[in-house]
């Protein structure tokens, strides 16, 4: 007699009259019973019910296939571009919003989006202008590589809050200017993360809604554009009625002077290589481009962290300037441990022999031959410069003297 266990089956037959909505059902149920699926998994078959043609559900299910593959970076995953298309359309965050599914359902009820092929078309949309605003498809004579540039140091050290507002910017009023509202939202982005204070999303839901309303007003696209760019929802101090969203511009400028960027760790060492591929970037040219691979490259300090016994510099001028910005510069993570604690003339010997593409770093190398507490105060005052008239600036015309410069 056998003594091996007998298998079971289960088999579930399921018997829908000529449409799929009992399918679509069952499979929305059964998923949110077992594995965790992504949010944009239950949206797709939700939508897909909604079409009734069986040959253009095909056509969708394909479609939506394709723009999920075509998501990337600064989105880790299609649900976080869904976000993206969720605060582009309701403009604020609240319990209706507060997880993808219901505020999709939210949308749905109060028509602000239309189930079936409208999600399709909105989503659809939107997967091509993010495309074009992280692809080089925006570089022209004129700005040359500084938009892919600003766009790419964003994306690889900041996250992709901005992306949202960038993308419906050209949504309303397709390129013109685009470098210019990518710089002011860039600066208001970076103030506030770089500080921890304000309330960015409350301002990012204000520019977007201001968007939406002068794009809705007749004229010259160029024309609403501009309107756009001069209106107060994109100054340092502009303070709406419901939500706190000043920035004291003077307090992030000493903040940006003399806080200990060199001494952050953790995921805070990104809003120090933010700082540094910025300074890079505007120390180049328009048609330079920023690389940046945040496993082989580190920040090296250039007044060591620990002074030698041989040093002329005090303890006291060390604690003080060490972690200021002046001090730090990007550099490969192999040059970064062979230079270590060695004094200047060494670390400038050795990065001789293999001179990186980055700006900042090789104009110190190449335009010092010591570091002292002198030279390092007026490279300090350099790089700060740099950085206080590109935010005071605040457009493109201002990043085009600079690099004239």
């Amino acid at each position: 007699m056998s003594t091996q266990p007998s298998t079971r089956v289960l088999i579930i037959y399921l018997s829908t009259p000529n449409n799929l909505d009992d399918a679509y059902n069952l499979f929305t149920v059964l998923n949110s019973r077992g594995l965790q699926l992504q949010a944009s998994d239950i949206l797709r078959a939700q939508n897909l019910r909604h079409i009734k043609d069986e040959g253009n559900r095909k056509e969708f299910a394909e479609k939506w296939e394709k723009y999920e593959s075509a998501i990337n970076e600064p989105y880790n995953s299609f649900d976080e571009f869904l976000w993206a298309i969720v605060f582009i359309t309701m403009k604020y965050r609240s319990d209706d919003n507060k997880n993808l599914n219901k505020a999709f359902k939210f949308m749905y009820g109060r028509n602000m989006l239309t189930r079936g092929e409208g999600t399709f078309e909105v989503i659809g949309r939107y997967a091509k202008h993010l495309q074009a605003i992280t692809s080089n498809d925006i570089c022209t004579n004129e700005v040359g590589n500084f938009f892919v540039n600003l766009n790419y140091i964003l994306a690889k050290t900041y996250g992709n809050a901005y992306v949202a507002p960038l993308m419906h910017y050209r949504a309303c009023f397709k390129e013109f200017r685009i470098c210019d509202f990518l710089i002011r939202l860039d600066n208001l982005c970076s103030v506030y993360w770089l500080t921890g204070k304000g309330n960015l999303q409350s301002r990012i839901f204000i520019l977007l809604r201001k968007m939406e309303e002068i794009s809705k007003q007749t004229g010259d696209i160029k024309e609403l554009a501009s309107q756009f760019l001069d209106s107060p929802v994109l100054k340092y101090e502009y303070q709406d009625e419901k939500a706190s969203t000043v920035v004291e511009i003077e307090h992030f400028l000493d903040f940006l002077d003399n806080e200990k960027w060199g001494d952050y760790a953790g995921q805070r060492i990104n809003k120090t290589r933010y700082l540094l591929l910025k300074i890079d970037l505007l120390s180049s040219s328009l048609n330079s481009r920023i690389y940046f691979d945040g496993s082989t490259s580190s920040v090296e300090h250039i007044m060591p962290r620990i002074l030698g016994e041989t040093s002329s510099i005090s303890e006291l001028d060390h604690k003080k300037w060490v972690h200021r910005l002046g001090n730090v510069v990007l550099v490969d993570r192999k040059k970064n441990s062979s230079l270590s604690n060695k004094e200047f003339p060494d670390k400038k010997t050795k990065y001789k022999g293999s001179i990186e593409n980055r700006a900042n770093t090789n104009y110190i190398f190449m335009t010092y031959n010591e570091w002292n507490i002198e030279t390092l105060r007026e490279n300090h005052y350099r790089v700060f410069d740099l950085l206080k008239t590109y935010y005071l600036g605040s457009s493109f015309e201002t990043v085009k003297k600079l690099l004239k410069g």
